[in-house]
């Protein structure tokens, strides 16, 4: 697995690491990558329009875009290579948690000169291994499917990136958000108290 963005990565379609682990660098290039988004909703039967008689709607979320690759292939046979060692492993490490952190690595997605997502990860992985060596090696491997997801940026200066925290610092934020609902309720019931006593 090639780890450097080269001029030979340049017509390939890649997911580049931000996390500074390993590139993963396609073989072949996919025919066809099928990106999907989606608005959640909620219908209330109760309420419709006096015009249509349908119900209305409203708008609970947004959900962050897929991107889903199928049949791509990565073949070592003439390099007599383990395919897996040298290519899916990545993929692997990819719907594993970031050591240290509470979450898996970060990607951007290129292909040449085109960026199709600025930040995401690897949300689904599907693959086989369709060729092997005598002594069991295998040389060819085949991503059914692969899922990738949008992720967001990262925060403004100043604010919680929840998504960049270690697992002490995940921890450390845990803790003192936990102590601030305890303090606020707290704080709450004393004021409440008070006014009881006070009148």
């Amino acid at each position: 697995m090639e780890t450097n963005e080269t001029n030979s990565q340049l017509n390939k379609l890649a997911l580049l690491s931000l996390d500074g682990g390993n590139n993963i660098v396609f073989m072949f290039n996919p025919t066809e990558i099928l990106f999907q988004g989606s608005v959640e909703t909620a219908e209330s039967k109760g309420a419709r329009s006096a015009e249509t008689g349908m119900p209305k709607v409203s708008f609970s979320n947004i959900n962050a875009y897929t991107a889903t690759i199928k049949n791509v292939i990565f073949d070592t046979y003439e390099q007599r290579q383990d395919v897996v060692q040298l290519y899916i492993e990545n993929l692997r490490k990819a719907v594993q948690f970031v050591p240290g952190k509470q979450r898996p690595p970060v990607y951007k997605m290129v292909w040449g000169q085109k960026m199709y997502m600025k930040r995401c990860f690897i949300e689904k992985l599907d693959y086989k291994l369709t060729k092997f060596l005598a002594n069991g090696t295998p040389v060819r491997a085949a991503i059914d499917t692969l899922t990738i997801k949008e992720a967001e940026e990262p925060k403004s200066k100043g604010s919680t990136d929840y998504f960049q925290l270690t697992d002490e610092q995940y921890s450390s934020s845990q803790t003192q958000i936990y102590e601030r609902i305890v303090e606020k309720g707290l704080n709450k019931a004393l004021n409440k108290a008070e006014d009881i006593f006070s009148t």
